[in-house]
C-alpha cells in the first residue's frame, strides 16, 4: 500500500532535497534508507539535506553534499531546523545555482507535507519518486516519528501551527 502520490519525471530533475524522519541514523533506519535513495536519485545532481540525513550516509560522507542544513532537530515545541528550514536553505541554494526541478526525498507519510510546504515557499514544482520508505523510527528522540499512531495526530496538530506561521 502506498501512502503518497508520485509526481513529475525524475529524468527532469536537476537536484535532490532530502528530509530526515526521526533521529536514528544507524543500520536499517528510515534515515539510512532516505540517504541511500538520495544518492540513487541524484546521480550527478547536487544534493541538499539536513544534518541528520547526512549523518545517515555511509561514512557520514558530507563531501557528497552540495549543501548541509545545520541545526537542531525539531522538538515538541516545533523549534529546530525541521522541514521548513531545510526547504528554505534548499530554495536559496537552488536560486543561487539556477536549479528548477527538485526531487523531494522523504518518508512516505511525511512527503505530502514536504511538497505542500515547498509550494508555499514558492519553490518550483517538486518531483516525488516511487519507493519512499513507509517505516517509522521506533528509536527516535521525536516520539511522533515512532509510529503512524503517533504521527497522524501530531502531524494534524502541527499542520495547524504551520498554517498559523505561514509555512503551510
Amino acid at each position: 500500500m502506498k501512502y503518497y502520490e508520485t509526481q513529475g519525471d525524475i529524468d527532469e530533475a536537476d537536484c535532490v532535497i532530502g528530509h530526515s524522519f526521526g533521529t536514528s541514523v544507524g543500520e536499517g533506519s528510515v534515515n539510512q534508507q532516505l540517504a541511500w535513495l538520495m544518492t540513487v536519485f541524484a546521480s550527478e545532481s547536487p544534493m541538499i539535506a539536513d544534518r541528520t540525513l547526512v549523518d545517515a550516509l555511509p561514512d557520514n560522507d558530507q563531501a557528497m553534499m552540495a549543501e548541509v542544513v545545520e541545526g537542531p532537530v525539531t522538538n515538541m515545541k516545533a523549534q529546530g531546523v525541521g522541514t521548513w528550514g531545510t526547504l528554505v536553505a534548499a530554495h536559496r541554494y537552488m536560486k543561487a545555482h539556477d536549479l528548477h526541478r527538485p526531487i523531494q526525498v522523504g518518508q512516505a507519510y511525511h512527503i505530502e507535507r514536504i511538497v505542500r510546504q515547498a509550494a508555499k515557499l514558492g519553490m518550483p514544482p517538486s518531483i516525488v519518486p516511487e519507493g519512499l520508505p513507509q517505516e517509522f523510527d521506533r528509536k527516535s528522540e521525536q516520539p511522533w516519528t515512532r509510529s503512524a499512531a503517533l504521527w497522524v495526530p501530531m502531524n494534524a496538530v502541527g499542520s495547524v501551527l504551520l498554517r498559523m506561521r505561514g509555512q503551510l
